[in-house]
């Protein structure tokens, strides 16, 4: 593997790309940068054979490359080395002389260095010996670098890699863009949607219907603040259109498809789009026709009436809107699948 990675200047975006080209699974999309290269450099050191770099990968070109010049290199010490073992195997004779003659020059060179030490710290002026001791006590010239090289300082090394920061920036937001792009293409978004604007109209109108009359005769100030002091009434009033539009326009069609879909084992969705839709049309449809019909009574039976009563006044509310809202559901469903 190379010292330095050929993959260092490339943009977090640009290995998360390589990546989803290359079909890695379980690639670190959130991980730091070194990180994401040492994970891509291992991916593609241990597959079986390199990809093709000249057409379908031309930019791990310089990866294979590098890799191409470590390897010689490490090829060349190998040899180096063993030829050095073979011939210092040749003969047992050579080899005892040549043992004897490195101690002798070995125990040569101790002997002279204490000598040649002593004679440069004589030899050595006193005043650069000054200029040492006060440049260790002088914080103006301290020194922190690490690397044998003086070019290279730890000054340069240090950045704040704004860029990564920036590439993070756009590649999430990017993802956020597609996220929401896929979910508002599906038939869930288009209902969850139609079913806002429902709530928003019945919810509009209660509190509209609700508001007291704007007449200055004393019988009606009167009977507003009765109105206004009728906390629990007023609370029923709009609560229970609520509820019976959830229970009518979402709760029974949901419960239908839910069934509908477990009876079809269909474990890709959990709720089938187009039974739920059919099924508020025919609610819809049955609600508007029955609360135009002034013929039938309920007045008989209490609890119906209460339910009905319910219902008619979601119907005035709302009117067509939810049948025109299902069966455009039901008419996009259709196109889709």
């Amino acid at each position: 593997m190379p010292t330095k990675s050929t993959f260092s200047r490339w943009k977090k975006a640009d290995l998360i790309d390589l990546a989803n080209k290359l079909e890695i699974d379980g690639f670190p999309n959130y991980a730091k940068k070194s990180d994401m290269i040492d994970y891509l450099e291992s991916h593609l050191n241990h597959l079986e054979k390199p990809v093709d770099f000249k057409d379908d990968y031309p930019e791990l070109r310089s990866f294979y490359e590098s890799m191409t010049v470590d390897q010689s290199k490490d090829e060349r010490n190998e040899y180096g080395s063993g030829s050095g073992n073979g011939s210092g195997s040749g003969s047992c004779d050579t080899a005892t002389n040549d043992s004897d003659l490195e101690k002798a020059y070995i125990k040569e060179d101790d002997d002279e260095k204490p000598q040649s030490g002593d004679e440069t710290s004589a030899t050595k002026p006193l005043s650069s010996r000054n200029a040492n001791s006060n440049a260790k006590t002088n914080f103006n010239l301290l020194d922190f670098s690490t690397d044998n090289d003086s070019s290279t300082s730890a000054f340069t090394k240090f950045k704040f890699n704004f860029q990564e920061y920036l590439s993070d920036i756009r590649y999430q937001t990017q993802k956020l863009n597609e996220n929401v792009q896929d979910y508002l293409s599906t038939i869930s978004a288009v209902d969850t949607i139609f079913s806002l604007l429902e709530f928003s109209f019945l919810v509009r109108n209660i509190l509209a219907a609700g508001q007291p009359t704007s007449s200055s005769s004393l019988a009606s100030s009167l009977e507003a603040a009765v109105a206004a002091h009728n906390k629990y009434q007023y609370t029923l009033d709009f609560c229970l259109p609520i509820l019976t539009w959830l229970l009518f326009f979402r709760g029974i069609p949901t419960l239908v498809s839910y069934y509908i879909n477990f009876i079809r084992y269909d474990l890709n969705i959990e709720l089938d789009p187009m039974t739920f839709n059919l099924t508020k049309f025919l609610i819809s449809l049955a609600i508007f026709k029955t609360c135009n019909n002034k013929n039938i009574d309920f007045h008989s039976f209490r609890c119906v009436n209460q339910l009905w009563t319910q219902l008619c006044t979601v119907n005035r509310s709302l009117g067509m809107v939810p049948l025109v809202f299902s069966m455009v559901s039901c008419l996009l469903t259709l196109y889709v699948l």
